[in-house]
């Protein structure tokens, strides 16, 4: 689902790079993300919900990380 959002944002909107927030705490998305090709941008956001501190990391995948990560599945 995730290769599908990003096939349609690069191809359809002609997006250059996608970028995404997932909590720190979230890692089997964090490492789903990472798996497909997104890297860490070095921000981080600290947000204080209902008494706990969650922090927010963002991730970036350019166009050519994508489309190079596609040609080794193929």
């Amino acid at each position: 689902m995730i290769t599908l959002g990003l096939k349609f944002a690069f191809e359809i909107y002609g997006a250059d790079s996608v970028s995404l927030g997932v909590f720190e705490n979230n890692k089997q998305a964090y490492y789903c993300y990472k798996n497909v090709g997104f890297e860490e941008n070095g921000v981080r956001e600290e947000y204080n919900l209902c008494g706990e501190t969650w922090i927010d990391i963002d991730l970036v995948i350019k166009k050519e990380t994508y489309y190079a990560k596609e040609k080794q599945h193929d």
